[in-house]
């Protein structure tokens, strides 16, 4: 995934490649890429052994008591999509402030560290104090709603497998008193919606965090649209500078900037002139 992106932006951006090896914009694409590794890897892996719990234990349940395997399919499928609902749904918008609010104060502090004297010059720590202050409260606030969120969802998950197990007990005593059951069946299916719901508490809190996910993609999305595939180069050579299908790409009035590409060469002692409104694309 890492080498993809940065194929595509350097295929994208070869005007800048050097700015973009060693400037924020890397930094800020590998950040986003990992998250979203990290955090589909959290989910993924989880998920796949709760799937192969959840079949496995629903398959001997079948095949042991068909009425009791429908019940406790119904429960699972309920429980399943309430956690979804509630960790993702409830926390998809903090858990996304909180990735922002992190990035934000990320390069605050880089700027910090390398401006503290320009800072100091021109008496703006303060700000950047009341930045770095609203930025973490910010992130406290939306951790309390997540965590808030996660509990509600893991309390959902073990009212389901209780009240699986306490349903299995109660069908399974009825079986055994019409003699379909022996007593090792009983404890058998009592036991497994245990080993069924169990699968589902690893999954609980990577979904709340879910939003993290989905702003990181925002964020490398943005990226990769706002570049375009474009014929430009640079050169620069003894006594001249050359400038090739160069354009300006930005945003100006709401509205994408739309250059038409022009070449420059500019010879030593050589005066340009580039003219047009602050935040036009002229630098």
């Amino acid at each position: 995934m890492q080498l993809f992106i940065y194929n595509a932006l350097l295929k994208r951006e070869p005007i800048n490649s050097g700015a973009l090896q060693r400037g924020k914009l890397l930094q800020q694409i590998t950040t986003d890429i990992e998250v979203i590794q990290d955090r589909w890897t959290r989910l993924f892996i989880p998920g796949l052994s709760a799937a192969i719990s959840a079949w496995a234990g629903l398959g001997i349940l079948f095949w042991l008591a068909p009425d009791i395997s429908l019940m406790v399919l119904c429960i699972t499928l309920v429980v399943l999509v309430s956690i979804i609902i509630v960790s993702v749904g409830l926390s998809r918008r903090y858990s996304s402030q909180i990735f922002s609010s992190e990035t934000v104060i990320a390069d605050l502090v880089s700027d910090t560290v390398r401006g503290h004297l320009e800072a100091r010059i021109y008496r703006y720590q303060a700000s950047l104090r009341q930045l770095l202050e609203t930025g973490e409260k910010t992130i406290i606030a939306a951790e309390k709603r997540v965590i808030s969120n996660a509990g509600v969802a893991n309390s959902i998950m073990l009212t389901g497998m209780y009240g699986s197990v306490l349903i299995c007990f109660v069908m399974g005593l009825e079986h055994l008193n019409d003699k379909d059951f022996a007593g090792i069946n009983l404890a058998v299916v009592t036991l497994l919606p245990l080993a069924i719901f169990d699968g589902l508490a690893p999954l609980i809190t990577p979904l709340a965090n879910y939003g993290k996910i989905e702003a990181a993609k925002k964020n490398i999305d943005t990226v990769l649209d706002s570049s375009h595939i474009t014929q430009a180069s640079a050169a620069l050579e003894m006594g001249s500078i050359t400038l090739e299908m160069v354009s300006a790409r930005g945003v100006w009035q709401n509205k994408p900037l739309k250059h038409v590409p022009i070449n420059i060469s500019v010879k030593s002692g050589d005066c340009l002139l580039l003219q047009g409104e602050s935040g036009i694309g002229v630098s």
